[in-house]
């Protein structure tokens, strides 16, 4: 019997032994020849960005940094004024010139492609082509959420004077907004800490360097099914408890939040001569869900649109959905997003673009309607203590 056992243990031990030396020789190969994590490599600058008290960080004015993603290969180029951005815009604004600000997260940035593949130069060029001579303030930034973006605002909207303040807004603004009362204009609480995990995705090199790229390899193969994406993503309470209704308690303050946010950028628009126009750009996650056709009584992908879209009415700003657009947008198969990073492709920058033309562009037209009623500050309340740019 002693001898059986001591087969079995070392007949274990070699499989085991085996099994492990595959697994390690498979993730050295994966990290050699298709390597899982973001990378980042400077052309121009040590640094893609810097501390920024306020904002929690700021990408650095002149930096050139190339990154490479299991799904893409993109190059950052950052101007004199801290944003990826090309274009000139004189200060003062040129009497009768038409000016829009837009400000907005990695979305907006163009997180994944490249320049000219983002959905504000596929607009400006589209513009452009048309003879329209209208001024695009491209200001997005990785990472920002509604609370930062008002900052952002107040940072460059005198300066810029801007005919429409265009924002780019996403679900996942929801999960780290918070009131605007408790630090208005003087430092983001926990910068460190809240933007740790921002850092290391989108700002500067990939800090987890002990991860594993086989297990990495692993989640995108499972992800590729649409089934088993929507399934993990409603396994994450993190993100899928803010898609369900009635919304729990954590969703239900995010939302209210939120609101008090939309309402400050809508008062200091206003206060400026500028109107806000909130761009609601859906998740990966909203356009599968929609385009399966499932139906489930608790899952809503639809639900901030509605709730955001009567918001705005009563508050004096225009709110617009683009769901519909991209879950039904004929791509001949391509995809819109990058199934692992859950950013635009160029394909979904381009169906953004569309929107963005089609149906923000004409709001410049429209009079400027008084913000009315519900609350919304006074422009002296919106104004508040300046920041210098």
């Amino acid at each position: 019997m002693t001898a059986r056992l001591k087969r079995l243990a070392r007949d274990t031990a070699i499989v085991i032994a085996v099994s492990l030396g595959l697994l390690v020789g498979m993730e050295l190969l994966v990290r050699l020849f298709a390597p899982q994590t973001l990378e980042g490599t400077s052309v121009r600058g040590a640094h893609f960005s810097a501390p920024d008290s306020i904002l929690g960080y700021r990408y650095l004015p002149e930096a050139v940094w190339r990154f490479r993603h299991p799904e893409y290969q993109v190059e950052y180029a950052i101007n004199a004024d801290g944003f990826r951005d090309t274009s000139s815009h004189p200060v003062p604004k040129p009497p009768g010139a038409r000016r829009l600000l837009l400000l907005g997260d990695s979305f907006t940035f163009g997180q994944g492609v490249t320049y000219d593949e983002t959905w504000t130069v596929r607009a400006e060029h589209e513009l452009a082509r048309r003879g329209e001579t209208v001024d695009l303030v491209k200001a997005g930034v990785q990472g920002m959420d509604t609370r930062t973006e008002l900052v952002l605002l107040r940072r460059l909207g005198r300066r810029l004077a801007p005919d429409l303040v265009v924002v780019g807004w996403l679900v996942n603004d929801l999960y780290t907004n918070i009131p605007w009362e408790e630090r208005p204009d003087t430092e983001l609480p926990d910068s460190t800490g809240r933007w740790a995990d921002v850092r290391s995705r989108v700002f500067v090199k990939d800090g987890a360097r002990f991860s594993s790229h086989l297990l990495v390899l692993a989640r995108r193969l499972v992800t590729s099914n649409d089934a088993a994406y929507l399934n993990l993503y409603l396994a994450a309470p993190d993100r899928g408890g803010f898609l369900r209704v009635p919304l729990g308690e954590a969703a239900e303050r995010q939302l209210h939040i939120t609101e008090g946010l939309l309402r400050h950028m809508a008062a200091y628009s206003d206060s400026i001569g500028a109107r806000l126009v909130v761009l609601s750009i859906p998740q990966q996650f909203q356009v599968l869900y929609r385009r399966s056709g499932r139906r489930d009584s608790v899952v809503d992908v639809e639900f901030y649109d509605r709730h955001f879209g009567e918001y705005a009415a009563r508050h004096g700003f225009t709110w617009v959905p683009t769901l519909d657009a991209f879950a039904g947008a004929d791509t001949g198969g391509v995809d819109l997003f990058y199934r692992l990073d859950g950013h635009l492709t160029p394909a979904g920058n381009s169906v953004l673009a569309r929107e963005f033309l089609d149906r923000v562009l004409p709001i410049l037209a429209e009079p400027h309607p008084a913000a009315a009623g519900g609350g919304v500050p006074s422009p002296e309340q919106a104004r508040g203590a300046s920041i210098a740019p």
